[in-house]
């Protein structure tokens, strides 16, 4: 390990320095990555919510219709979801794939 080749006096030095550096980044980060996954989750949930009560007025069955971005940073579990119709329950059971998922629930007129 390259902090091996480093004196045992100046490690902790070093390591201090390093963390006074990088921790607020990586921090920023985390921080920004926790509020996208609680906006997307958020997303999710409203569009459900909405979906249902579209359907009661409506009276017709909406499924939901998984959407990508269509790009080339689309993850493979989102790429196998895309277009797939689902009922409201399975998209709450399998919730938000992965930070950094950028997909829409679209609404889908289910023939009954």
């Amino acid at each position: 390990m390259l902090i091996n080749i480093i004196p045992e006096r100046d490690r902790a030095k070093i390591l201090a320095l390093v963390n006074e550096k990088w921790k607020p980044i990586y921090l920023r980060e985390k921080r920004s990555l926790l509020v996208h996954m609680l906006s997307i989750g958020a997303y999710h949930d409203s569009s459900l919510i909405e979906y249902e009560a579209a359907e009661k007025v409506i009276g017709e069955k909406i499924h939901v219709q998984w959407w990508t971005a269509r790009d080339e940073r689309v993850c493979l579990i989102c790429a196998a979801r895309h277009g797939k119709i689902y009922t409201r329950a399975e998209v709450k059971k399998m919730g938000i794939p992965h930070p950094g998922c950028r997909c829409g629930l679209l609404p889908y007129f289910a023939d009954t």
